[in-house]
Formats: C-alpha cells, structure tokens, sequence
C-alpha cells in the first residue's frame, strides 16, 4: 500500500514537471552548453520547489495556499521581471561548454535560479493543491503524516527523475552540435525564456 501511494506521488511529479515551461527550456539549455550536472540541478531545484509545495498541498496547510494565491499577481511579476533578465543574459552569452569549465558558483545558480522560478509561479501551488484534493488529501488533518509524507517524497522523486531523463538526452545531443549551433541554443533559450516572462508580467494585469 505504501509502495501505491509512493508511485502516486511519483507520477503525479513527473507528470506536473514534464509539461513545456521556462524551467524544462533552461534544464534542456544548460545541459547542452555546461553539462548534465548543471542541466540536472536545474532541475533538482524546481523539485525541490515542487516538493515544498506538495508538502503544503499535501498537508493541507491552508493559511500558506491562501496567501500565495493572494498574492499572485506580485508573484507572477516579480518571477516575470527574473525571467526577461535570466532570457536576457542567456541569450546575451557567448561562451559555450567547449570554451568554459563549470564551477561550483555555476551550479549553485543553475539549483537557485530554477528553485526560484518554480516558487514563484502561482500556478504550481494551484496545480498541486487541485490535484491532492482530487486524492482526498490533507493528510495531517486524517493524522495520517506517513501518508501524506510519501506522496511528497513520491512527487519529488518523480519531479527528479524528469530532470535527469531531460538533462542526459540533451547532454548526449549537445555533444554532437557544434560550436556555432550551442551559440545559437543560447540565443533561442534565451528569447524564449525573455518571452515567458513577458507573458507572465503581462498576466499580473489579465
């Protein structure tokens, strides 16, 4: 039953981080042009988001749900303006992986960044909340935390193991791409990302 309900969690987190977004375009960007551990911790960050939010979610912890739908026009602003800066400087950058070795600094930035992103989206806590109270859930008022606890683990689980499917595929394809063509990955990721925070920024006043 525990396994059951692990796997629930697990694809209910990979089903949530698989859908198009800013994150998945600077997992797939970063894994081509610094290598699959940056692309990889991407994508660790925003599971580390999506878990924080399952938990909320999870444990029905309402006051928390409240607040961060109320304040979702600020939220979608404030993660629209990161956005158009992070597209910015993407695009902006010239330097390849052939060119530059990553260091520790780069791989913190690629966790915080997408960490950052994914807990300012409004749409993620909605999205969770909606489906765990279509599983019944907010475990801690049935008193059952052990359940609760590994639906949050199975979402972050999941959440991860998307991140790594997407960063090894990309890794793997960035080794056969030339110089000139990881200038012009850079360059597309980083309009695209510039044009989800347009979009969001826009949605504050929509």
């Amino acid at each position: 039953m525990s396994i059951l309900i692990f796997l629930k969690g697990l694809i209910l987190g990979y089903a949530i981080a698989a859908p198009a977004g800013p994150v998945n375009v600077l997992c797939m960007q970063r894994s081509l042009t610094m290598g699959m551990t940056a692309g990889f911790l991407s994508g660790v960050g925003a599971a580390t988001a999506d878990a924080a939010y399952g938990f909320i979610a999870a444990f029905g912890i309402t006051l928390i749900t409240q607040f961060m739908v109320g304040q979702q026009g600020l939220l979608r602003f404030v993660g629209g303006l990161f956005l158009c800066c992070l597209g910015y400087k993407m695009a902006k950058n010239r330097i390849s992986r052939i060119e530059r070795d990553v260091n520790t600094m780069d791989l913190l930035h690629a966790y915080l960044s997408t960490f950052l992103i994914t807990l300012t989206s409004p749409v993620t806590i909605i999205s969770y909340a909606a489906v765990f109270a279509s599983f019944g859930a907010a475990y801690s008022a049935k008193g059952d935390i052990l359940t609760g606890a590994l639906i949050v683990l199975g979402v972050f689980t999941g959440s991860v193991l998307w991140a790594l499917t997407l960063s090894v595929s990309m890794h793997f394809l960035g080794n056969r791409l030339t110089q000139a063509r990881l200038h012009q990955v850079n360059i597309a990721s980083g309009a695209v990302v510039a044009l989800f925070g347009v979009a969001s920024i826009m949605g504050t006043w929509l």
